[in-house]
């Protein structure tokens, strides 16, 4: 009985065809970091240091503008995380941010609507306290406690404790029911955390809170130094 070369060569064809089509999964764009422990579950110098560095409602900051010196003040960061810049009335977004990063934010705020160069130092004024059931200093208070900032169309905007259950994690659509919920205009398609990376920035992960109400995707985990930002609705006239 002889085997025909031929059906050889065909099997041969079809498997480095098979192999040529097979393909490495890759990592889902959009993936942000993990969420981050709470400071004393961390271990780590990283988290308590967010939260004492970390620009938080509350707090006035004192802003030096170089070339144009009307608009150097000390500036109060509002209930909703912003400061209202001169003359325009802009608001900008600065709570959860470190001072150099707050600089570079105003710097760009203003090279895009007023200056054609804007030299921009920032320096911290009076401290807006701590919740005082936070404290990095007492580990019973901070082993499942974590700090998150809310921003935007909610209802309790600011800084927020937040105890994780003792097995698993809390969601971002549940950790903004428990602070007060979304204003009556909030874009719920349109939501987004920004979450510490190990670098120092922050990255931009995107939240459907419209899938994850209808449950048609799983609440992500929120995590220690997480901004929330829920946008309002644009209506068209």
């Amino acid at each position: 009985m002889h085997t025909c070369p031929r059906f050889f060569s065909l099997a041969f064809l079809t498997v480095s065809a098979l192999l040529i089509g097979c393909k490495v999964p890759t990592p889902v764009e959009g993936q942000g970091p993990p969420p981050s422990l709470p400071p004393h579950a961390e271990s780590t110098k990283a988290a308590p240091e967010l939260s004492s560095n970390a620009i938080q409602a509350g707090d006035s900051l004192e802003i030096f503008v170089r070339e144009d010196p009307s608009i150097s003040g000390t500036y109060k960061v509002r209930d909703r995380g912003y400061i209202i810049l001169p003359p325009n009335h802009e608001r900008l977004p600065v709570a959860g941010l470190t001072l150099d990063q707050a600089e570079r934010a105003v710097r760009a705020a203003l090279e895009k609507s007023q200056l054609r160069k804007a030299t921009v130092f920032i320096e911290s004024g009076t401290r807006a306290p701590l919740p005082h059931s936070f404290s990095p200093s007492n580990p019973e208070a901070t082993s499942r406690s974590i700090l998150v900032y809310m921003t935007g169309s909610v209802k309790r905007p600011g800084q927020h404790v937040l105890t994780l259950p003792k097995e698993g994690s809390l969601g971002v659509y549940e950790a903004i029911l428990i602070t007060g919920g979304l204003s009556q205009f909030a874009d719920h398609q349109k939501a987004h955390l920004l979450r510490p990376t190990k670098s120092g920035g922050k990255q931009r992960i995107p939240v459907n809170l419209r899938m994850i109400e209808q449950g048609k995707q799983s609440d992500p985990p929120i995590g220690h130094g997480d901004i929330v930002v829920i946008p309002e609705r644009v209506f068209g006239f």
